[in-house]
């Protein structure tokens, strides 16, 4: 029985000592332009932030917050915390480009799966597997919410850069593989 209690104490301690790591130092801009500086984790519909002096954890409604910096130097990561077109809520999305006319952002989901047991090498024991799905959004420069790019790659871009001949006959051509950046790079450099 003693030997259930420390185990279970043990665990208990590697589980807390563990979420505490997960914490990294951040820098978080509010809306109202008031600047923290601590440390932090993201959450599902809030950031927990924590002084760095310690203590319990403050909730943060995305909403709230213009910008989340994490990381230092070349691992130095801004999340600009934004609302998407036809849903509810604001989430923090990292930024890709920030041009003239138009900003690029992505959001990683992870998903956890369970795959079914085949026998061999586990002895028919179910596994469980992991995978991440990156989705790409744009935001019009002046304009609040994000747009999701979804489909081919023409069928994403198109509509945002009619306006630029050049610019279409590369894409049709398919000079620009799968780099959205660098097609919003080239439209900020050479159309109008």
């Amino acid at each position: 029985m003693k030997k259930h209690i420390l185990i279970l104490l043990f665990s208990l301690f590697c589980a807390y000592s563990y979420a505490q790591l997960l914490y990294e130092p951040v820098e978080i801009m509010f809306k109202t332009e008031e600047k923290i500086v601590g440390k932090g984790k993201f959450a599902k519909k809030v950031y927990k932030f924590k002084n760095l002096t310690g203590g319990k954890a403050r909730k943060i409604k995305y909403q709230e917050i213009f910008y989340i910096k994490t990381g230092s130097g070349e691992n130095l990561k801004t999340y600009k915390c934004l609302s998407i077109k036809n849903q509810v809520g604001y989430f923090p999305f990292e930024e890709l480009f920030d041009g003239k006319d138009f900003q690029l952002y992505f959001s990683t989901t992870n998903y956890m799966v369970q795959m079914a047991p085949q026998g061999g090498d586990f002895g028919g024991m179910p596994a469980m597997g992991s995978y991440s799905k990156i989705n790409h959004f744009i935001k019009r420069r002046g304009q609040d919410e994000l747009t999701i790019l979804s489909g081919k790659l023409k069928e994403k871009v198109l509509p945002y850069v009619f306006d630029c001949p050049i610019l279409i006959e590369k894409i049709e051509s398919k000079e620009f593989k799968r780099d959205l950046v660098e097609i919003f790079k080239y439209y900020d450099e050479n159309c109008d």
